[in-house]
C-alpha cells in the first residue's frame, strides 16, 4: 500500500516535470519566433560637443549587436545610421571624438523601441548628462 501512494506520487512529480518542460520549450520557441524576423532601425546619432561621431555599437541583448563605422566622407558631429536587428529594442553606444580604433569618450543611450530613432549623446564632462544619450522627439 505504501508502495503504491509511493509511485503515484512519483508518477505524479514526473508528469509535472514534463508539463513544465513542455511549456518552457514553448516559451522559448515563441520568443525565438518574434525576434528571428530583421527589423530595420534608422536614425541619427550626435556628439552634443560637435565631435565627430567616430563609430556606433548598436546593441539588441548584452554582448549582442553591431558595430557600425562612419565614411571618412561621413565624419561629422551628426551621422546617420541604418541597421538590422533581431529584437524589438536596442540601445547605442556612440563614440565621439577620438579616432576609429580609440573612441575619446563613449555615451550609452537606455534599451528603446521603435524603427526610427534619433540621439543626442553628451560628451562634455561638464555636462551632467555626460555619458548618457538621449532620445530626441520626433
Amino acid at each position: 500500500m505504501m508502495r503504491d501512494h509511493f509511485l503515484r506520487a512519483r508518477r505524479h512529480a514526473a508528469s509535472v516535470l514534463v508539463g513544465l518542460c513542455v511549456v518552457a520549450i514553448g516559451v522559448v520557441l515563441l520568443v525565438k519566433l518574434m525576434t528571428t524576423t530583421p527589423v530595420e532601425v534608422s536614425g541619427t546619432v550626435a556628439c552634443q560637443s560637435g565631435a565627430d561621431v567616430q563609430g556606433l555599437w548598436i546593441e539588441t541583448a548584452p554582448g549582442r549587436g553591431e558595430m557600425h563605422w562612419p565614411e571618412e566622407t561621413e565624419k561629422a558631429p551628426v551621422v546617420n545610421y541604418r541597421a538590422e536587428i533581431y529584437a524589438n529594442s536596442y540601445k547605442v553606444d556612440v563614440g565621439c571624438g577620438g579616432t576609429h580604433e580609440h573612441w575619446l569618450t563613449v555615451p550609452k543611450s537606455e534599451h528603446v523601441s521603435g524603427v526610427s530613432n534619433d540621439f543626442l549623446c553628451f560628451d562634455n564632462p561638464e555636462n551632467p548628462k555626460y555619458g548618457s544619450c538621449e532620445l530626441l522627439p520626433r
